[in-house]
């Protein structure tokens, strides 16, 4: 090491190296991003909404990297309580009011990620059952830590295959307290 670092300065760098080697390190390209966990029953409106709409998340995460705390709140107030929130804030975040609503429309896409199916099933399973709304062009399928249940993507050949797929299976009870889960990527 240079001789300006000190031991604690190594002992952080040492921790670095072992953080990016476990692909656990915050942007590195070697790990993977972990997948996104739907939230519990007792997640709030906002928990909800950051997991089902992409949009919106995008949105809050700008407004909070410009450090715009105001409208950060505006938006967590807004989804937790609607009503107090649009009588408070209707004049001067009428435009954010505006963008936030754009934002929760879930927008399907051909390219589907979901969980739930259970791990018995197989891949091969899977792909049938996914197959029979569509064609499918691309399926990945991973067990879960559990070893009860499977997730994973999947790519229709259209996008009406792929709105077949959540409005037939996403919040479907697969037994197990299993509910399957489908979203659009």
């Amino acid at each position: 090491p240079p001789s300006t670092m000190n031991e604690m300065d190594i002992r952080l760098m040492l921790i670095e190296v072992r953080m990016r080697n476990a692909g656990k390190f915050s942007g590195d390209s070697a790990g993977t991003a972990p997948q996104k966990q739907a939230p519990g029953p007792d997640a709030s409106e906002f928990e909800k909404a950051m997991y089902q709409y992409p949009k919106f998340e995008a949105l809050y995460r700008d407004l909070t990297a410009k450090g715009d705390t105001n409208s950060v709140n505006v938006i967590t107030e807004l989804l937790n309580d609607p009503i107090g929130a649009k009588t408070r804030y209707a004049k001067e975040y009428s435009t954010l009011i505006t963008q936030i609503e754009k934002c929760m429309v879930k927008e399907v896409t051909k390219k589907l990620a979901f969980t739930g199916f259970p791990a018995n099933m197989g891949e091969a399973g899977v792909k049938m059952t996914l197959e029979a709304l569509g064609g499918v062009t691309d399926l990945t399928c991973e067990e879960s830590d559990d070893m009860l249940s499977m997730g994973g993507t999947v790519e229709f050949e259209e996008l009406e295959s792929a709105q077949k797929a959540i409005d037939q299976y996403d919040g479907m009870d697969m037994g197990l307290g299993t509910k399957l889960t489908m979203r659009s990527l």
